[in-house]
């Protein structure tokens, strides 16, 4: 019986500890694909910027 017990809280203890890891693993994805698309509009924005400079026109949005 308090094997029983003890396996049931093995298992239960197991399944929230791999809960948390998914979900930290899930924010630390959001948090890399937020950085990823505020460095992606800073460079756009910077090659804008060079060619207006450069030519006098901006880029083309695409």
């Amino acid at each position: 019986m308090i094997e029983t017990y003890i396996d049931l809280l093995k298992e239960q203890i197991m399944q929230n500890t791999l809960g948390n890891t998914a979900k930290t693993l899930n924010e630390i994805a959001e948090s890399l694909k937020q950085q990823y698309t505020d460095h992606s509009q800073e460079i756009s924005q910077a090659l804008q910027l060079v060619s207006f400079e450069l030519s006098g026109e901006p880029l083309l949005e695409k």
